[in-house]
């Protein structure tokens, strides 16, 4: 009788709570893990985000209880239904997770929704998109400036090299680690200012706000690499990592600090106009949950059923195995050949950068180079003493690039689907001599292809 007693009273004492917040996320949490539970990536940057989710999240605006989130729900729903991928599912949770927090306690401003989306999965695609050519770009600008001050240096795509020694522009100098933290600490700061004052920035005033985020970025890295290769200190020196955070809090955090203190001086928004709960617009949110939960597990089964496999597709010599769902396995004694297909122009695509890293390798070396007149990228990467050379471009059987605006853009315009081709060897001058053959090769084509 005491427990049913308790029970009674903590119902209508929460009873708002459990009804308004309680009972719908929970319903989106086990939505989330029964249906993106193998598309999240519980990285160390993904988890420091998630245990930091609570002060983002957190609303101290009751004044301005919203369903404004309602409008974005629907969007990615009606697109999602279109274009049934992970990312587009995990738009729609996460929007309907801010509809349901903003509903009860209060707007929590762009950037807690911009937050979600930087410890996903799609900060990862986006950010291996333009992660290479930006890392290629930042070392040639390291190069020139160290030339400029008579520290003579040669580049050889992400490696400096010196008279004395090398080094590697590794993702833990241009990669998401860093800009990860970066992103997610800038938004930390945000809230606290945003907790200070009742006030948030408006989307013109966010959007400016991350772009120095990134700048600042990017200068941290440029000085980073400049001190590390100036004093000579390699990745395997204490100092290496030492160095990185110092960059981190002197030329990102600092100004971004000051950037934000500005900011909500001068541009924050004006406070909401109160609102209060309605029957109505309770049943909007749990109609747009069973909505949300419905259309999010249709579009899950369509997409379970799409196969991206070409019909066609073999080279002579390899075995040929299907290595995970739409990814084609050739391997015989001495190579190892991957065929990615990309899911039409909205697709990510799984490079090197993320297949191999998530087993646990990491880059010592990416370069772009031509063979045959065909631009291409090839890396190195290790694991413990276990080396491993690669290759990659983008073929569709017709046309091979590694540019990833003009193969979409070739899609967009009819052309048959692109995959991405990966080939892996422990040789060097194998991986050269396979790459060549299979660049002058349709592997899509009927026909055999021997290498």
């Amino acid at each position: 009788m005491l427990i049913k007693a308790i029970l009674t009273f903590a119902y209508f004492r929460y009873k708002s709570v459990l009804l308004e917040f309680v009972l719908p996320t929970t319903l989106l949490l086990i939505f989330f893990v029964v249906i993106l539970n193998e598309y999240f990536i519980f990285s160390s940057t993904a988890i420091f985000g998630i245990l930091l989710l609570p002060f983002v999240l957190n609303s101290k605006s009751q004044n301005s209880k919203s369903i404004r989130y309602l409008i974005v729900v629907s969007f990615f729903l009606i697109v999602s239904y279109f274009i049934p991928l992970n990312s587009l599912l995990y738009l729609v949770i996460i929007s309907a997770f801010i509809l349901v927090i903003e509903y009860r306690f209060g707007k929590v401003g762009i950037l807690s929704f911009v937050y979600l989306i930087i410890i996903s999965p799609i900060f990862i695609y986006v950010g291996n998109f333009i992660g290479i050519p930006a890392r290629l770009e930042l070392t040639e600008l390291a190069s020139l400036i160290l030339n400029a001050i008579n520290f003579k240096n040669q580049v050889a795509g992400n490696l400096i090299i010196t008279s004395t020694s090398e080094f590697s522009v590794d993702p833990a100098c241009m990669g998401l680690n860093m800009l990860t933290i970066s992103f997610i600490l800038a938004i930390v700061i945000v809230k606290h200012y945003e907790n200070q004052t009742n006030n948030k920035l408006n989307l013109f005033f966010s959007s400016l706000y991350l772009l120095l985020v990134l700048l600042f970025n990017l200068i941290g890295n440029l000085i980073r690499i400049l001190i590390l290769v100036l004093f000579h200190i390699p990745a395997e020196n204490s100092m290496h990592d030492l160095i990185g955070i110092i960059c981190l809090l002197i030329y990102v955090l600092l100004p971004v600090w000051f950037i934000s203190q500005f900011f909500y001086s001068n541009f924050n928004s004006k406070k909401g106009i109160v609102r209060q709960s309605s029957t109505c617009s309770k049943v909007i949110i749990y109609v747009t949950l069973i909505l949300t939960i419905s259309i999010g597990y249709f579009n899950k089964s369509k997409l379970k059923e799409v196969t991206l496999l070409p019909e066609t597709c073999f080279i002579e010599g390899y075995t040929k195995t299907t290595a995970a769902k739409d990814v084609l396995k050739f391997e015989n004694s001495n190579s190892l050949i991957y065929v990615k297909p990309v899911n039409s122009f909205y697709g990510a695509e799984h490079t090197p950068m993320i297949c191999w890293v998530g087993s646990g390798y990491s880059f010592q070396q990416v370069k772009k180079i031509k063979l045959n007149n065909q631009e291409l990228f090839v890396g190195k990467l290790s694991k413990g003493s276990d080396t491993i050379y690669c290759s990659w471009w983008f073929d569709n059987g017709g046309h091979k690039t590694i540019n990833q605006l003009e193969w979409r853009w070739n899609v967009i315009k009819g052309a048959p689907p692109y995959s991405l081709i990966n080939i892996n060897t422990t040789d060097e001058k194998l991986l050269y001599s396979k790459t060549i053959q299979l660049l002058s090769k349709n592997i899509f084509h009927k026909n055999t292809v021997q290498l």
